[in-house]
């Protein structure tokens, strides 16, 4: 799980029947709160300090990969393929990477300023948290396709419109196999 959060994933994750799970947080601090927040479920994990661009983990290490609202966070404008890139290392062959990732739609991306190829920066969060993050954005389902294509094939590719409360979360939910 890359960008655990709160590590709410692992709850979830662990009803499935996933016994070992490991993810990433960006600092140490993140990391050891999440830690924190998922040994409340009564569940052990080790959570490293890593990015979408460098995890510590090996090389096919893992048969599935989730990145729950954190692939499209990127450093820098262009930086998105090296993230594809970094899945890709760390998924076994015919591993599966599950994503979500933010339409157009979403109030977070309302405001945002276009920067072109994809990429935008966040300008007016409702929750001041994100303002100024660049984000790899997608205008359709073909062009995320486009952009993990040809490291990712077999994609199943669904959308969410939540509007509850005037609050547009808007995802596209992407699973595809490492080709």
């Amino acid at each position: 799980d890359l960008s655990v959060g709160d590590g709410r994933n692992y709850v979830y994750l662990n009803r499935l029947g996933f016994r070992t799970v490991q993810g990433t947080e960006i600092t140490r601090a993140m990391a050891d709160l999440a830690v924190t927040k998922i040994a409340e479920n009564g569940i052990d994990t080790k959570i490293h300090v890593g990015t979408n661009l460098s995890t510590p983990f090996n090389n096919g290490e893992f048969q599935f990969l989730v990145s729950w609202n954190s692939c499209y966070y990127v450093e820098n404008v262009g930086d998105f393929p090296q993230h594809i890139a970094e899945f890709s290392r760390i998924l076994g062959l015919g591993g599966y990477l599950i994503l979500s990732i933010p339409m157009l739609s979403h109030r977070v991306l309302k405001d945002c300023q276009y920067l072109g190829g994809g990429y935008s920066v966040v300008r007016d969060d409702p929750s001041n948290t994100r303002n100024g993050a660049v984000w790899r954005t997608f205008r359709s389902a073909d062009e995320i396709v486009e952009a993990l294509s040809p490291t990712f094939s077999d994609f199943r590719i669904a959308t969410i419109s939540d509007d509850m409360f005037g609050w547009a979360y808007h995802h596209y939910i992407v699973v595809c196999k490492k080709a």
